[in-house]
């Protein structure tokens, strides 16, 4: 701890929002810090005090974050609008980059999330430029993305035996899930932006 400063913040529009601010106490900081959120309805610390214990890890190796509460959990209060726990939850994302961009300076981060905080660090992403890295861990493949990869599949087989035009072509090279992936199987970033990519492809 003699090597970590932890600072108690409130922040947020409102004022709602409750977190913990850790920074080195002795070495020099780095231009990038990372956010910590809740895993699913569970307290800020994470599962085993994790995000504890790794705030001061990283603080010590001079490294700045903030692991806080999303709306409504934990010590946080409530949100005042009504929106989508997606969208609330970028939102508090963005106050809390806002709050360590005035207070440290700091303009580039990571989100480190487990569980509903990858999809909440995957929203995150695709919506700041800010946020220029993501550790997600035990997320999940969303029904609806089951279910495309059903539809999917034997366009894709078709468009391999006809060749198919430039778009299919694209669609038969992405990669796709089949009807037997199991529903909330864990996955990881990269068959996230696969899907991503995937939804893209069938958009068209």
């Amino acid at each position: 701890m003699s090597d970590c400063k932890e600072t108690p913040v409130q922040f947020g529009p409102d004022g709602s929002l409750i977190g913990i601010v850790s920074t080195p106490s002795e070495c020099s900081l780095e231009p990038v810090a990372c956010l910590m959120l809740n895993m699913g309805a569970n307290h800020r610390i994470g599962p085993r005090r994790i995000n504890v214990k790794l705030a001061r890890q990283m603080a010590q190796r001079g490294i700045a974050s903030i692991r806080f509460d999303l709306a409504g959990l934990g010590d946080s209060g409530a949100a005042s609008g009504a929106e989508h726990f997606l969208t609330q939850a970028v939102f508090d994302l963005q106050a809390a980059m806002n709050l360590i961009e005035t207070m440290l300076g700091v303009r580039r981060f990571i989100v480190i999330g487990l569980c509903s905080g990858a999809a909440s660090g995957m929203s995150l992403a695709v919506t700041d430029a800010r946020v220029i890295g993501l550790l997600m861990f035990d997320g999940y493949v969303p029904e609806p993305t089951l279910a495309l990869g059903t539809h999917l599949e034997p366009r894709r087989r078709r468009t391999e035996q006809s060749g198919g035009d430039r778009q299919d072509s694209a669609l038969a090279s992405a990669p796709v899930f089949r009807q037997g992936c199991r529903r909330g199987a864990p996955t990881s970033s990269t068959p996230s932006l696969r899907r991503s990519r995937l939804r893209r492809f069938a958009a068209r």
